[in-house]
């Protein structure tokens, strides 16, 4: 067949296919009489294509062939353009949209359509591909959309890509590894996704054609790598997923998937197909908590076939009979059950990988649940410390202990006040001198070593002790002293950080509030706080007033330090005593000082 009449069935086949569209408008030549390109695609911001609604000209080249164009299992075939094309689409246009038709060789009709977006980041990686001098390389093109929305869609996309890398410093850096891995000085990351009105984030659609784009600390974007062949997209949500009697509060992560809906969560995944059918998948690892989640749901789910997501039905299916299944399942119950009652009735905030776990750990947790949560007694060897701790994984579960009777113990959770505890008397005093007992919680009575290696803290039930164990006169100065070494702990790297900074928080809010007009208490206070978050104004309020009204040199250094205030600080610490210098340097708020 003629070229010239390939040429035009080709054009032909793109212009009915854009004719459908309200937005979008062709200018294209059939005659091929333009070097480079065969005209212009007008997008408008409305069906009323006027020239106030004009938003862009969109370089187009198109490209008839009779010989067959066969996709491989993404979609895509490889074209051969030249290579001195790409280098003028790229300079001179910054980018061109590359249709590709097939022509009938008997019909002389132009039947499939694909395309390539050939934009600088594309154009720079097909050049890479290519050896020196040589003349003609590939780029991938995949079937062009036949529905109008999809049409203007991929138009749309084209016309927004190209207008961000006509602006980018950067688009060759092909990168896709882990974001949390950037290349040097990119500083945030985005991905386009352009959606049609009602459709949901995670419509892959909307991803079809996209770039993830990176920011640079002075604000210059670059284009990281393109987005390709995507079985799947996804978000996460806190959500309520139920079947039959087990519920369980967890991350669902729903998207859209080439087969269907699709929904992910506790190592269970669900592909929700048009035809009403369930594509079932579940693994079972990970995490003790994990495990109990992934069985029970998996076994209830085989019982009933529903799936209710925050109260509402999804869908029910007939999931059929799998005695060896139900069996292992009902096993893997009856294990991963005990466990994580121990976990969630002790405290335990941290969760393990059982494969990860020694038998001597695993055997503790088991003996954790009969002492802990089915309150059995003890009766092995004799105890004679009222605070015992399991060691796993490195970290501490502590427990209560008091005897019952000979040879008999019963353990309590750490939070328990069935035991009460007291600070000693400071050295050379009788505890007749200072009056009557004045408990306090029983993480009070552990040095910095236990409070790094604690994982069954509760900052809520501590401030509820706190209520039942005041600060008092008595015990207001060694729990001072206790807050600074939970501050310790927490900086030198605690196995429950969040939680162990919340307790502290809880302690020095009570010392403050038990005196207020205490300078030390203020600054101990405020240091907390700035471990967590940054201070609002009453609180920069209050340290400026330390600053500027206390008598001590050291304590206005300190409040200078938390302020952010270096200068002042470091003028402050050079009036006081060396001795005073080396107090602070000893405390926790030392590391809001500047070094020299």
């Amino acid at each position: 067949m003629d070229n010239k009449k390939i040429e035009k069935a080709a054009v032909n086949r793109v212009r009915d296919l854009i004719q459908q569209c309200d937005t979008i408008d062709d200018k294209l030549d059939e005659d091929d009489k333009n070097i480079l390109t065969d005209g212009v695609l007008d997008l408008y911001s409305s069906t009323d294509q006027t020239v106030d609604n004009l938003r862009a000209q969109i370089p187009v080249q198109v490209k008839g062939t009779t010989r067959p164009l066969v996709p491989n299992k993404h979609g895509v075939v490889k074209f051969t353009v030249r290579t001195e094309a790409l280098r003028r689409y790229k300079e001179v246009f910054h980018g061109v949209l590359l249709f590709v038709v097939q022509v009938h060789e008997s019909t002389r009709l132009g039947e499939e359509v694909f395309f390539a977006q050939l934009l600088p980041y594309d154009i720079d990686q097909a050049l890479s591909r290519a050896r020196n001098n040589q003349k003609k390389t590939s780029v991938r093109i995949k079937p062009f959309p036949t529905n109008p929305k999809e049409i203007t869609r991929t138009v749309t996309a084209f016309n927004d890509n190209r207008e961000k890398q006509m602006k980018a410093k950067v688009v060759a850096y092909d990168f896709k590894g882990d974001v949390r891995n950037l290349p040097e000085g990119i500083t945030s990351v985005a991905v386009t996704s352009h959606l049609l009105k009602g459709e949901d984030i995670t419509t892959l659609a909307g991803l079809e054609n996209s770039y993830v784009y990176g920011k640079t600390m002075d604000g210059q974007l670059a284009v990281l790598w393109k987005i390709e062949d995507v079985a799947m997209f996804a978000r996460g949500e806190e959500a309520t997923v139920a079947s039959g009697d087990f519920e369980m509060r967890t991350r669902l992560m729903v998207g859209d998937h080439l087969e269907g809906r699709y929904l992910e969560f506790e190592g269970v995944s669900m592909i929700l197909r048009k035809n009403h059918r369930v594509k079932l998948n579940f693994d079972v690892k990970g995490p003790l908590r994990k495990r109990y989640k992934t069985v029970s749901f998996i076994r209830e789910f085989l019982r009933t076939g529903e799936l209710v997501v925050n109260g509402k039905a999804l869908f029910r299916v007939e999931t059929g009979d799998d005695a060896d299944l139900e069996r292992c399942l009902d096993e893997d119950i009856e294990v991963y059950r005990p466990l994580v009652e121990t976990l969630d009735t002790v405290g335990i905030a941290a969760d393990w990988d059982p494969e990860d776990m020694s038998d001597k750990e695993l055997s503790d947790l088991g003996l954790m649940h009969r002492l802990l949560v089915k309150g059995k007694p003890w009766t092995g060897r004799k105890i004679t410390s009222p605070i015992i701790h399991f060691d796993i994984q490195g970290c501490g579960i502590y427990a209560l202990v008091r005897e019952r009777e000979e040879g008999s113990y019963a353990f309590m959770r750490f939070d328990s006040d069935e035991l009460r505890f007291s600070f000693p008397p400071p050295s050379g005093e009788q505890l007749e001198a200072r009056g009557s007992f004045e408990p306090v919680p029983a993480v009070m009575a552990l040095g910095k070593d236990d409070l790094q290696k604690i994982v069954n803290l509760d900052s809520d039930k501590l401030a509820s002790q706190f209520d039942r164990f005041p600060v008092t006169t008595g015990n207001q100065t060694p729990l001072n002293q206790k807050l600074l070494e939970m501050l310790s702990a927490y900086d030198d790297g605690a196995k429950q950080p969040k939680v162990l900074l919340a307790c502290a928080v809880v302690l020095a809010r009570r010392l403050y509030e038990f005196d207020s007009k205490n300078q030390t208490y203020l600054l101990n206070l405020m240091q907390t706080i700035l471990r967590e978050r940054e201070f609002d104004d009453s609180e920069k309020s209050l340290l400026r007033d330390v600053a500027l009204d206390a008598p001590e040199q050291y304590t206005r250094a300190a409040a200078y330090a938390l302020l952010g205030e270096q200068e002042m600080a470091q003028a402050c610490l050079d009036r006081c005593s060396e001795t005073e210098r080396k107090q602070i340097e000893d405390y926790p708020i030392s590391q809001f000082f500047e070094k020299a």
